[in-house]
């Protein structure tokens, strides 16, 4: 997609999630400089932005779809999903099972659970090279459901009630944590409650579906209630406010920190993820129904971060691996150059992950699309000949 057709509001927010990922994934492993500690500590919830990122942008898409055409192309999703997903994340799999010395963990769960996404359920968290992976089967459980779920509210029509049906969704996903908690992680305390808490209630697609629903929820408002949007948009700044008191109380429940014994007490296995998912879904209106200008430099490389995101999510533990490994043998640097050598490669990683893998299958699903357009197209004009 091209930079002039892009919201730059939604590409800042999509870089503070690639950024709050990495510092706090630097800090898991090697430990970030004091003054990035807060900043680190909540960097788990980037993760959660990029989950009401995808909901909002996904749906919307669809919600156009199916109000153009009455129906779901599901070839068409599929296949510009398969092509935007699989390429780079299957290479990067590639990488980790063909050179073990790159791996940032201490093992590889077998290649057959990263290849049908099924790596969180349940989570090995003795072999967690490669855990961040656990994301993407997040994403694609919600790609491959979510348009079928679309279709059948489409043809029941719910009207007014589909707004109970959004409120049953994040109840019953309150309802797994709780049944996780009780059953799984309750008996656990200290280091065992933490590993226990992220085993079976941060890791599972069944408890961790609340920011894709409120990116859903986003879209749908903007789109079927154009008068509340603008209305709301008004208000902007309270709205953002708002979010950002969310955040707060997430934070504050948990200290910021999800490794951490608290975190897997009963009440922030309930409710932090939805407090941290509607703080988001706060900021992600805002930036999708506000006008960002793209005439400074700092627009287009925001943009351009925004752009390379996905491949640096794929590759940033890697380079944090070599260069606190390999490269320090060759070169010794203090933890603080280290820290900073690992953020411009990791970008740069991604860049070149980005522009030699990525991009060739985006132009190809372009390509298909304008295919399915023209076909699209030219029967349409025999229909109405």
């Amino acid at each position: 997609m091209e930079i002039k057709n892009r919201n730059a509001g939604l590409d800042y927010l999509r870089v503070a999630a690639i950024l709050f990922v990495m510092i706090f994934h630097y800090d898991v492993y090697y430990g970030v400089p004091d003054w990035l500690e807060p900043f680190a500590r909540f960097g788990w919830t980037g993760v959660d932005l990029f989950f009401v990122l995808s909901g909002y942008l996904i749906s919307r898409m669809l919600l156009v779809e199916y109000q153009d055409t009455n129906t779901i192309n599901f070839s068409k999703f599929y296949v510009n999903r398969s092509l935007r997903i699989l390429p780079v994340f299957f290479f990067v799999v590639g990488l980790y099972f063909l050179f073990p010395v790159i791996t940032e963990g201490r093992g590889l769960q077998p290649v057959w659970r990263f290849l049908t996404f099924t790596q969180n359920l349940p989570i090995d968290l003795r072999n967690n090279s490669f855990s961040h992976a656990w994301s993407l089967s997040v994403e694609e459980h919600f790609y491959l459901f979510f348009p079928l779920i679309l279709l059948a509210i489409g043809y029941f029509k719910p009207g007014s009630k589909v707004i109970w049906i959004f409120l049953a969704a994040i109840l019953i996903g309150a309802i797994f944590r709780y049944v996780s908690w009780v059953w799984l992680v309750d008996a656990f305390s200290g280091r065992a409650r933490v590993g226990a808490g992220l085993k079976w209630v941060y890791y599972p697609t069944y408890n961790r579906l609340d920011g894709l629903l409120f990116g859903v929820a986003v879209a749908m408002l903007t789109l079927r209630k154009p008068g509340i949007t603008e209305a709301l948009v008004k208000f902007k700044w309270i709205i953002g406010i708002a979010g950002l008191a969310l955040l707060a109380v997430a934070w504050i429940m948990i200290d910021g920190k999800i490794i951490n014994p608290a975190a897997f007490d009963l009440i922030p296995s309930l409710l932090v993820y939805p407090l941290v998912s509607l703080g988001y879904a706060c900021l992600v209106f805002i930036a999708a129904n506000s006008e960002s200008s793209r005439t400074i430099l700092p627009a287009n490389l925001m943009t351009r971060l925004a752009i390379w995101s996905y491949s640096i999510y794929l590759i940033h533990k890697i380079i944090y691996h070599s260069v606190n490994t390999q490269l320090h043998k060759i070169i010794a640097t203090p933890p603080e150059a280290r820290f900073v050598l690992s953020m411009i490669f990791a970008i740069f990683a991604g860049a070149i992950l980005y522009t030699f893998v990525e991009k060739p299958f985006l132009l190809l699903r372009s390509k298909i699309n304008d295919r399915w357009f023209n076909i699209r197209s030219e029967t349409a004009s025999q229909i109405h000949a």
